[in-house]
């Protein structure tokens, strides 16, 4: 989403003394795309808030016609999610300071060009009430999923128990070819070699409005594989419900008329999630017909559904909110993978660990909505610095962890070096501020015995380094006795 989306999505109240420095103000905001709303009349405001409060409310202190305290009170009495924006001179920041945990956002600096420093400040607040709101849906999501797989869980479990009333073989043995099964994929495969019949299963391609034949059973599949059709706007209103029908779009139709000489065939598409996966075309001899698979469509249809929610409840797990890299969960799970791809290739893999020198103080002085830009940042340029096959990851509050495969020690100290000068170099957006990190890098073989320990010893340099003020770089040193698993070059 872009800044002009984002601001059209939120509310800001205006509260100055002057009238023309509040028409000022709320022409800047409404140029910016924002809802604003000016008062000079602090009843009024509030009356305003019980009636419909807004996202922000961006006032001066001298507009108050009341303490500070009983104004943040009253406003928050009649909606407890709004966030202030304060205008004061920078001599009461101290004030302003104690309040912050009562949704104080922001503190503007009180002098020239208010408008648009408000502007930049309220960004900065409705970026980060964004992205809360993004988690919130994000974890609801995520709590969606779970429970949807248990469902489909309890209805497998429910099928298990029942005695087959048509077919002689019990659910159970049904589930249990598909034991082995570890993605969408295999279980799509397990279910085509399984059919008495033939088959082709077209994957639906959302994006461009299409079935594409991927799989197929009793036919060769490399003779039509990527074959299939765009359907026309008339067919995608409604397609789950007219494939659920028993409706098979025109083209996929041709395809089986002509160019597979089948006349008579049975259709069943596969929900995913209340979207389409795709499209299931069945056909066989003359008195063929789709009651005698319709109880292994049925395992296979849940069974898939459910590996399809676990991947998406999975997914939702592994990216940090903020930063949008991956998270602890996902470098731990990586960082293991790569230990044992290394020894199994016998090539280096190295971590840098880095961290942002005085976050706590700049997120003190600029408030937490500018420690996330600040982190937003230094993510934006780890990634444009990585090659394809590196890992960058948010490992804690103010850490981040580089994964780096078939690249030695001083390959490493190298490319952290670079990160750190790129990073001093460059001019955040805060009062141009400049920012400086600390780097611990270690590596495996040479100075670490597995993940755990390469982790630990990354970190321990990070904390080295850091502790004798930073900005600089430090490669772990391990201890004389230490004999690595195999030897690597250096670079």
């Amino acid at each position: 989403m872009n800044l002009k989306e984002l601001r059209s999505q939120f509310t800001v109240f205006i509260f100055f003394p002057d009238a023309d420095e509040n028409t000022a103000i709320k022409g800047a905001f409404v140029e910016a795309g924002y809802e604003s709303f000016i008062f000079i009349d602090q009843d009024l405001l509030l009356q305003r808030l019980k009636e419909a409060a807004p996202h922000v409310v961006l006032f001066s202190v001298e507009a108050l016609d009341s303490s500070l305290s009983d104004f943040v009170s009253q406003v928050l009495e009649a909606n407890s999610e709004v966030q202030f924006a304060c205008v004061a001179p920078a001599a009461q920041s101290d004030t302003l300071n104690e309040y912050r945990e009562y949704n104080f956002a922001s503190m503007i600096p009180s002098g020239e060009q208010v408008p648009v420093r408000s502007v930049w400040a309220v960004d900065q607040v409705c970026e980060t009430l964004y992205r809360t709101y993004q988690n919130e849906e994000l974890l609801k999501k995520s709590e969606d999923v779970r429970f949807q797989a248990s469902q489909l869980q309890k209805r497998i479990h429910d099928l298990e128990s029942r005695k087959p009333i048509v077919r002689e073989v019990p659910f159970v043995d049904k589930m249990a070819i598909y034991q082995n099964a570890n993605s969408k994929d295999d279980y799509l495969e397990i279910f085509l070699k399984s059919l008495p019949c033939k088959g082709i299963y077209f994957k639906f391609l959302a994006t461009v409005s299409s079935f594409v034949a991927t799989s197929a059973q009793g036919i060769d599949i490399e003779s039509i594989k990527g074959v299939g059709s765009r359907l026309t706007p008339e067919e995608t209103k409604n397609l789950l419900d007219s494939l659920s029908a028993g409706e098979v779009p025109r083209a996929l139709q041709e395809l089986m008329n002509e160019g597979l000489k089948v006349r008579q065939y049975f259709s069943k598409p596969v929900p995913v999630h209340q979207a389409l996966d795709g499209l299931f075309i069945f056909w066989g001899n003359l008195d063929f017909h789709f009651q005698q698979i319709e109880n292994d469509f049925l395992v296979f249809q849940l069974l898939y559904q459910q590996a399809h929610l676990i991947k998406r409840s999975e997914a939702l797990d592994i990216f940090d909110s903020v930063t949008e890299l991956y998270n602890r969960n996902y470098f731990l799970k990586k960082i293991e993978e790569e230990i044992a791809r290394s020894r199994r290739l016998e090539k280096a893999v190295s971590v840098i660990r880095l961290s942002i020198d005085h976050l706590a103080e700049m997120e003190q002085s600029f408030g937490r909505s500018n420690r996330d830009l600040i982190l937003r940042t230094i993510a934006s340029i780890v990634k444009k610095t990585s090659r394809v096959n590196d890992m960058a990851c948010r490992t804690e509050d103010n850490e981040f962890s580089l994964i780096l495969p078939h690249c030695a020690r001083k390959g490493a100290a190298l490319r952290a070096e670079r990160l750190r000068r790129i990073i001093e170099g460059h001019t955040f957006a805060i009062n141009d501020l400049k920012v400086t990190i600390s780097c611990g890098v270690s590596e495996y073989p040479s100075l670490s015995t597995g993940a755990s320990d390469l982790e630990v010893s990354a970190s321990k340099a990070l904390e080295f380094i850091a502790s004798r003020g930073g900005n600089k770089v430090c490669l772990f040193k391990p201890v004389h006795e230490f004999k690595p698993d195999f030897v690597v070059p250096p670079m």
